[in-house]
């Protein structure tokens, strides 16, 4: 195994969750795009344009949860989310269902609700980008069984494009969309059906991954004609037919992971290449540049990138750190501040995302429920599950 020499960065935004699914994914109602306001008589008379209000969020002043020592002295505010939020470019953009609609609330890394949307209930949140330029697409159901679309910028609530009219169902990973016929992939940068042969996979950040059975290639939404990658499904340890993204998992950005049985690969969207095989779930150590992965009795850490040569038990081409064995059931909620976080039942496991050996996050927790981080956001911004909260503390 390989030792990492990097320092370990601490510096967080940390939300508390309440046991709640990704505003950004899971099925809803490819084919034609019309543009214009969404359909009326439908779900779409509550889809409200963003609204500028740039009011601090609530600051919470005692907390019934215990937070990992890295941020035990923090001011922790609650923006009003009761789904998970989704980070769109430093942005975070999340829900709270609000008399049988979404409120949904952009927050910036100090803590503030830049704006708000009254929209329909079920709306979904996808974070993209088109070029180097985030956009969050927010989609809803519309009447008679369409999508609405509609881009937006996800600092300022400004539109982007859209509202859109969209035939199919908007099934994800990203903006992908599936129709009778097919499945493709909506261009971030104008919401409309890209024209690209094979079956769409996943779309993220404007990249999108297809497959014709026993090949995934990778191509931009910008230039769709010019493939990124190649490679045979065989040499990731992919079954022939059309590999699907676990519904359960929440891979980093820059990976995708893609399975066609019980666990999958782990790939880097840059080159194709696997980061690791066999697993179920993953997470990303923005502190170390590491990514911790999960399989079926098996917790290991891996470069971001995949190396040449590797380990023989764990597969050719990947720079394995560390391997150690977990208990069945076992789910991988963060790796933030060189420490991965855990579920073992109704326990928290903490482990050192470095070298792989038992840690020790929380200090003095006065019986209190612990508060798990679930997301580390690019502004240093890390989302933590508990049974009871959803809170955000903002970066100093």
């Amino acid at each position: 195994m390989r030792p990492a020499a990097r320092a370990v960065v601490a510096g967080v935004v940390l939300a508390v969750l309440a046991g709640c699914t990704a505003g950004g994914q899971g099925p809803m109602p490819d084919g034609a795009a019309t543009e214009g306001a969404a359909p009326s008589g439908g779900a779409g008379d509550h889809a409200q344009d963003p609204v500028r209000v740039d009011r601090p969020a609530e600051r919470v002043d005692r907390l019934d949860v215990a937070v990992p020592a890295s941020v035990r002295d923090a001011v922790a505010v609650a923006p009003g989310w009761t789904a998970r939020p989704v980070d769109v470019g430093g942005t975070l953009v999340g829900t709270r269902e609000d008399d049988g609609t979404d409120l949904v609330l952009a927050v910036d890394g100090a803590g503030t609700v830049v704006w708000e949307a009254q929209r329909p209930a079920g709306t979904r949140l996808v974070p993209t980008r088109a070029g180097e330029e985030p956009v969050l697409v927010l989609a809803h159901a519309g009447a008679d069984g369409a999508t609405v679309a509609h881009g937006v910028d996800p600092a300022t609530g400004t539109t982007l494009w859209g509202p859109l009219t969209v035939d199919g169902t908007l099934v994800g990973p990203g903006l992908v969309v599936e129709d009778a016929e097919r499945r493709s992939a909506l261009d971030p940068a104008t919401g409309a059906p890209l024209a690209v042969d094979g079956t769409a996979v996943l779309e993220q950040d404007g990249t999108v991954v297809l497959s014709d059975g026993t090949t995934l290639r990778a191509v931009r939404a910008a230039e769709p004609g010019t493939p990124l990658w190649s490679v045979p499904q065989a040499d990731l340890e992919l079954d022939d037919g059309t590999p699907a993204a676990p519904a359960d998992a929440a891979p980093p950005a820059g990976t995708a992971l893609l399975a066609t049985g019980e666990a999958g690969t782990l790939l880097d969207l840059v080159d194709g290449t696997a980061i690791a095989t066999g697993v179920t779930d993953a997470r990303a150590d923005s502190a170390l540049g590491t990514v911790v992965a999960l399989a079926p009795g098996r917790l290991s850490g891996h470069a971001a990138r995949a190396a040449e040569g590797g380990d023989e038990e764990l597969g050719p081409g990947r720079d394995v750190l560390w391997s150690r064995e977990v208990r069945d059931g076992t789910r991988l909620a963060a790796s933030t501040g060189a420490l991965a976080y855990l579920r073992v039942d109704d326990a928290v496991l903490v482990v050192n995302a470095l070298t792989g050996v038992d840690a020790v996050a929380y200090e003095e927790t006065g019986g209190l429920p612990l508060a798990v981080p679930a997301l580390a956001a690019t502004t240093g911004a890390v989302v933590v599950r508990s049974d009871r909260w959803l809170v955000l503390v903002p970066a100093a």
